[in-house]
């Protein structure tokens, strides 16, 4: 398999800082959280920020809402150790401008 990548190389720039909801699931399921030096299933959020608003999830039934916390760098290269572990190759540099990519 081969991953395409319009960009050079990982952003320097911080643009998240964590991932939440089913990313943080899907994480979990591939040990991902573990190599971000995480040891434990992070604790369900009480508050989320949605359109710069604070939402209290703590009157919520179930806890709706699980994270991992970390850099858009560290999860950008946790992804690409794990990509090559299973033999994935990252082409960088190279966009997908339609249906014929050569």
């Amino acid at each position: 398999m081969t991953v395409l990548d319009r960009l050079p190389g990982p952003s320097p720039y911080p643009k998240a800082n964590g991932v939440v909801g089913q990313a943080a699931r899907l994480l979990r399921h591939r040990g991902l959280p573990e190599r971000l030096g995480h040891t434990d299933a992070s604790p369900p959020a009480s508050v989320f920020q949605f359109g710069g608003l604070g939402l209290d999830l703590t009157a919520a039934p179930q806890a709706p809402l699980h994270g991992v916390a970390a850099s858009q760098q560290e999860l950008e290269r946790a992804l690409g150790e794990r990509a090559a572990e299973l033999g994935v190759r990252v082409r960088r540099s190279c966009e997908v401008v339609g249906p014929n990519v050569r």
